[in-house]
């Protein structure tokens, strides 16, 4: 992290290289890491379409949830329930706006990998299905003696 002027910490990708044999530390800014790199990253049209409707949608959400109130006002029970989750909408949506920002700057760090895989479960034997004679239900029975025929002559 670095700090800026007014006590902003900016994130910052840089490659750290162990001088060899002075025990030295060099910090190479990655490309793009700057703080100038970083905004200009965010002017770009495909960000500048990505602020644009997430700032749409909470405009768009804060106006609904407004229209609702003046609805209750008026005597529509609820329409209350409809102006606090329209607030909610607006909420989430800053929320992941500033979740996608911040991941593109800094990355989310991958899973530790488990050193081992997971043993397979063991199943139990399935039960054998019971032999079902011409006696219990001779439909049934008929229909497994048509199911080996057709077994026998495919086999």
């Amino acid at each position: 992290m670095v700090r800026t002027g007014r006590g902003r910490a900016v994130a910052t990708r840089a490659r750290v290289r162990q001088a060899s044999g002075t025990g030295e530390t060099q910090v190479t800014p990655a490309v793009g890491a700057t703080l100038g790199g970083v905004s200009r990253r965010f002017l770009s049209p495909r960000w500048l379409a990505l602020h644009a409707v997430a700032l749409a949608a909470v405009v768009v959400f804060c106006r609904l949830g407004w229209w609702q109130i003046r609805r209750a006002g008026e005597g529509n029970p609820l329409s209350y329930g409809y102006a606090l989750e329209w607030p909610v909408f607006a909420a989430f949506t800053i929320f992941v706006w500033y979740r996608i920002v911040r991941d593109s700057v800094e990355p989310p760090a991958e899973p530790p990998r488990r050193a081992t895989p997971l043993p397979l479960p063991t199943l139990p034997e399935r039960p054998a299905a019971p032999a079902v004679t011409d006696q219990d239900d001779p439909v049934l029975a008929a229909y497994n003696r048509y199911l080996r025929e057709l077994n026998r002559r495919d086999g």
